[in-house]
């Protein structure tokens, strides 16, 4: 794809009205500039530079530097594919479909090659961006923007499915991120989510929880590299505290139920965490939600056909609804 195929459904992030292309910009009628940088169209909002600044610097380098995972440059099974295992409907769907913080672009490269009849964009605040973007060149069905969750630069009524996988749990107001999902969404479309539970009723999870955000208190003030050293050190650690022995009690029937509940049961190598602490304790922000409170938004924003299930390794939300038809 290339950016005069979706030039129709994009729109201004500062004033909502639509853009036109030329000479490697993009502009609005009320003369807001948006450049190519690198390839890469950056449509981000005025407050970027104010909230979403140390978000982009964190997760630019968790996506593209250091952490082997997530720099694979052949990617064939991503959390696309554990979603999905998961689910009875089919993620994608239709003919245009969005990922709301793409990252790598590992999981919109996926949706795009196994359905080659559906155009899909992904969109970063960060400069993940840039390495997802390498994507572009093999896929006639795939494109990728810089843009914000909480500003998306797309015309209302626009896709027939939206993805994310642990983004709108990160925002400085995950609301503001449903409420621009519900907009851009075409009636009748559904979403498809993975965000962090609360674990209330889980005082093996509850508390360790309560001390990992204490800790976000200091390390967010770390720079990613510093980060980066907290975490590696840190994952032996937690590996040998909590990973190995979820790991033994899953071998006795009396025991995996306790098992499942530990923290980190999905660890498995020494330093096979570092990259999962670099999320948890870089974030700027990070907010865990009850089903209640997630039922309360979706009744709010008049989502229906909701629905709740976990994913076989990690705990936290696998949730979905669709916007109301009309």
């Amino acid at each position: 794809m290339k950016i005069q195929d979706i030039i129709n459904h994009l729109t201004c992030p500062t004033c909502k009205s639509t853009l036109s292309f030329s000479e490697q910009s993009l502009s609005c009628q009320n003369n807001h500039l948006y450049p190519f940088l690198n390839g890469v169209a950056h449509i981000l909002p005025d407050e970027f530079n104010v909230q979403l600044k140390s978000t982009s610097d964190i997760y630019g380098k968790l996506w593209t530097e250091d952490f082997d995972d997530f720099t694979n440059s052949k990617p064939t099974h991503w959390h696309y594919h554990e979603m999905q295992r998961v689910l009875s409907q089919k993620i994608v769907q239709g003919a245009l479909g969005l990922e709301i913080g793409c990252g790598n672009g590992f999981d919109s490269h996926c949706m795009a090659q196994e359905n080659p009849a559906t155009n899909i964009i992904g969109i970063d605040v960060s400069t993940s961006i840039f390495f997802a973007q390498t994507y572009q060149k093999k896929r006639d069905n795939l494109f990728f923007l810089r843009a914000s969750t909480t500003s998306l630069p797309f015309a209302d009524n626009t896709f027939d499915f939206c993805y994310s996988y642990g983004v709108l749990h990160h925002l400085p107001n995950p609301f503001v991120g449903f409420e621009e999902m519900k907009r851009v969404l075409k009636p009748g479309a559904p979403f498809y989510l993975y965000l962090y539970e609360d674990h209330q009723g889980s005082v093996f999870k509850y508390y360790p929880l309560k001390l990992i955000s204490w800790i976000r208190h200091l390390s967010t003030d770390l720079t990613p590299s510093q980060l980066k050293i907290l975490c590696t050190l840190l994952s032996p650690f937690i590996i040998v505290s909590f990973s190995w022995p979820s790991k033994v009690l899953n071998y006795f029937n009396k025991t995996k139920r306790l098992a499942s509940k530990m923290p980190f049961n999905f660890g498995k190598g020494l330093f096979s965490l570092k990259g999962d602490l670099y999320d948890r304790f870089g974030a700027p922000f990070e907010y865990r939600f009850s089903q209640n409170q997630l039922l309360n938004w979706y009744e709010k924003l008049s989502f229906e056909n909701h629905f709740f299930t976990r994913l076989e390794k990690y705990a936290g939300w696998v949730t979905g609804a669709h916007k109301k038809s009309l």
